[in-house]
C-alpha cells in the first residue's frame, strides 16, 4: 500500500520530474519542479486549487515517483521527453512552454536588437530557448549588449536616423549609435552565437555550413568527440592569441592530450571529469565486507574488474530489490579496459572492434548485465535507486559527490556512501580511467575572434566561482583522487567520434548488453563502421 504521508516526507528539496500513476499503474501526469518537495506536496493540500482538471487528476493518483535532476533546465528537458514518450492523460500539451523566457533576436530589423520575450511569434526574429531562469536570460542579454554594443532603443531604423540625439549608452561606450549613422548595418553588432554542441548530432555539418557560407559561428561549446574531427576538418582556429591561458580553468595536462596540434591549442577552458564508483557503506558491511572495501582495494593496487564483480555479486539481492551496480554509461567498460573502437595513428583511422580488448569488454558487459545479472537498468533511474539505498555501487561522474552531499545535508537522502576509482579491466595496464571533457572553441574564419576570446574568459571566471562552491561539498581526499584520475583518462569517443555521428560504439555495446549474439553484432557493425572509417580517411586526404 502506497503511504502518501510517508512518501511526501521523503521528497527532496531539489529540482526534478515527478510522475503520477493511477490505480492500474498507468502514468496519468508528468510534471517538473524547482523543488520536488514543495511542488508535489501542493497537490495534496486541501487549500490548493489549480482548477477542475488538476483536481480530477489528483483524485485518480494512486502513487507517485520522482527523478532528481542537476538543474531546472535538465528537469524541463526530461519532462518534455517523458511526456512525449508516455503521453499521459492529463498532459494534453506542453502549455507551460509559452511562459518560459526566450531570447529574441530581431533579425527582421536592419539593426537587430536582443530582447527578452515570453512569447514565440511568427515574425522574422530568431528565438533561443525556452529557458527556466528569467534572471539568467536577462543577465545574458545584458552581457551580449555590452560586449557587442547593440542598441536597446525602440527607434525605427534607418527611418529615424539623425532625428534625435544619441542616448546615454553611446556616451558611455555601450552602443555604437546606429541612430546617428555612426555605423552601417554590415558592421553593426558582430554576431556571436554560443551554441551547445553536446548532443547535437549534426553539429559538424552545421559548423561546416556556417564556414562555407562565410558566416562562421564565432564561439561555441565543444565536446571531446569533436576535438579531433573538427581540427582535421579545419573548422577551428587556435585560441592562443585570443584567450588568457594563464587564468584558472585551463587544464593544461588535458589540453596537451586532446586539443594541442602543431604546438597550438584549438580549444580553451578544457575540462577533465573522471568517472568514478560510488558505494553504499552499509550494504558493504551487511555483506561481510569492510565499509570502505572498494576504496581500500583501489589504494592497495588490487582494484580490478574481478574484484568489483566479486563484491557486486555478493551484494546483489534481487529479492530485496538491491542491485550490485547501477551504472550511467556503458562506455565506462570500454575505457576502463583501455579499449577504443577506432584508433588514430600516423595520420590514419583504423577500425578496432575485433581487438582482444573489445572482445573482453563485450563479454564482460553481456555477462553482468544479461547472463549473470548483477547490474540494474542504470542511467538516471539507476542513480535514484542508489540514493534510495537500492544499489551497492553506482557508476557516475566525480561532480556528483557534491550533489549527493548536498542532498544528505538537506536530509533528502540518508545513505552513507564512499567513492573510489572505477576498476581496471584485464587489458588496462596503464591504469586509465573513463571521463569526459568539454571546452570552448572559436571557428576558423571568425569575424570577432578577440570578442569571442573575451567571452570565453568571462565564462571561465563565472565557472570558477561556481566550482569553488561545489568543491566545498567534496571530501579533500576524494578531490585529490579525482585530480589524479583526470591526468590519465581514456575517452573512447575522442577517436570513436567519427562513428554514428559522435556516439561511437554505443549501439554495439547496447545491443550486446541486451543479450544479442556478440559475433553477429561484430560482423554487422564491422561493415557499417568500416564505411565510416573509410569516409573519415578520405576526408583527411
Amino acid at each position: 500500500m502506497f503511504d502518501f504521508q510517508e512518501e511526501l516526507k521523503k521528497l527532496p528539496d531539489q529540482p526534478g520530474v515527478y510522475i503520477m500513476h493511477d490505480s492500474t499503474d498507468a502514468i496519468i501526469y508528468i510534471g517538473k519542479a524547482v523543488s520536488l518537495r514543495k511542488r508535489v506536496r501542493q497537490y495534496f493540500q486541501p487549500s490548493h486549487d489549480e482548477g477542475i482538471k488538476k483536481k480530477q487528476m489528483v483524485e485518480h493518483i494512486a502513487r507517485f515517483e520522482y527523478i532528481i535532476t542537476d538543474s531546472e533546465l535538465e528537469a524541463l528537458v526530461l519532462e518534455c521527453n517523458l511526456i512525449k514518450e508516455h503521453t499521459p492523460k492529463y498532459n494534453t500539451m506542453l502549455r507551460d512552454d509559452k511562459t518560459y523566457p526566450y531570447i529574441r533576436v530581431t533579425m527582421g530589423e536592419d539593426f537587430p536588437r536582443v530582447l527578452f520575450s515570453r512569447q514565440l511569434k511568427k515574425d522574422k526574429s530568431r528565438y533561443f530557448g525556452p529557458y527556466t531562469s528569467a534572471g539568467a536570460v536577462k543577465d545574458t542579454i545584458e552581457l551580449i549588449n555590452k560586449i557587442y554594443k547593440l542598441r536597446t532603443c525602440n527607434r525605427k531604423l534607418p527611418r529615424d536616423i539623425g532625428l534625435d540625439r544619441a542616448c546615454l549608452n553611446y556616451h558611455i561606450h555601450q552602443c555604437d549609435a546606429p541612430c546617428q549613422g555612426y555605423i552601417d548595418k554590415e558592421t553593426y553588432g558582430k554576431q556571436v552565437e554560443i551554441l551547445q554542441a553536446v548532443g547535437e548530432q549534426l553539429w559538424n555539418q552545421k559548423v561546416a555550413a556556417q564556414i562555407a557560407a562565410k558566416d562562421p559561428i564565432d564561439v561555441f561549446y565543444i565536446s571531446v568527440d569533436q576535438y579531433l574531427g573538427m581540427y582535421q576538418k579545419n573548422y577551428l582556429t587556435p585560441v592562443n592569441d585570443y584567450v588568457d591561458l594563464s587564468v584558472t580553468g585551463h587544464n593544461s595536462d588535458v589540453m596537451d592530450t586532446f586539443v594541442k596540434f602543431d604546438g597550438k591549442y584549438y580549444a580553451a577552458g578544457v575540462s577533465a571529469t573522471p568517472y568514478v564508483l560510488y558505494y553504499n557503506r552499509d550494504i558493504m558491511e551487511a555483506n561481510g565486507f569492510d565499509r570502505d572495501e572498494p576504496r581500500k582495494r583501489y589504494e592497495s593496487g588490487s582494484w580490478t574488474w574481478n574484484d568489483f564483480i566479486e563484491i557486486a555479486r555478493e551484494c546483489n539481492d534481487s529479492d530485496a530489490g538491491i542491485a550490485g551496480l547501477e551504472n550511467m554509461f556503458d562506455e565506462v567498460f570500454q575505457a576502463s579496459n583501455n579499449c577504443t573502437a577506432v584508433e588514430f595513428k600516423e595520420g590514419k583511422y583504423t577500425l578496432n572492434i575485433k581487438s582482444p580488448q573489445m572482445r573482453h569488454t563485450l563479454e564482460t558487459v553481456q555477462d553482468i548485465f544479461n547472463k549473470n545479472v548483477i547490474c540494474g537498468s542504470g542511467y538516471v533511474t539507476g542513480q535514484n535507486k542508489f540514493l534510495k539505498g537500492k544499489a551497492a555501487m553506482h557508476g557516475a561522474y566525480a561532480y556528483e559527490e557534491a550533489t549527493f552531499n548536498s542532498l544528505k545535508k538537506s536530509g533528502s537522502v540518508s545513505i552513507d556512501f564512499g567513492v573510489t576509482a572505477f576498476p581496471a579491466g584485464p587489458d588496462n595496464k596503464d591504469g586509465k580511467s573513463f571521463g569526459h571533457s568539454t571546452g570552448y572553441a572559436i571557428s576558423n574564419g571568425s569575424d570577432a575572434p578577440y570578442s569571442a576570446g573575451m567571452l570565453i574568459d568571462m565564462i571561465l571566471k563565472a565557472a570558477d566561482e561556481d566550482n569553488k562552491e561545489k568543491k566545498a561539498l567534496e571530501n579533500a581526499e576524494n578531490r585529490a583522487m579525482y585530480d589524479k584520475l583526470a591526468k590519465n583518462l581514456c575517452i573512447p569517443t575522442y577517436t570513436d567520434g567519427i562513428l554514428e555521428q559522435g556516439y561511437g560504439a554505443f549501439y554495439l555495446l547496447y545491443d550486446v548488453r541486451n543479450g544479442e549474439d556478440i559475433n553477429q553484432k561484430l560482423a554487422q557493425y564491422e561493415t557499417t563502421y568500416q564505411k565510416m572509417v573509410d569516409d573519415a580517411n578520405a576526408l583527411l586526404k
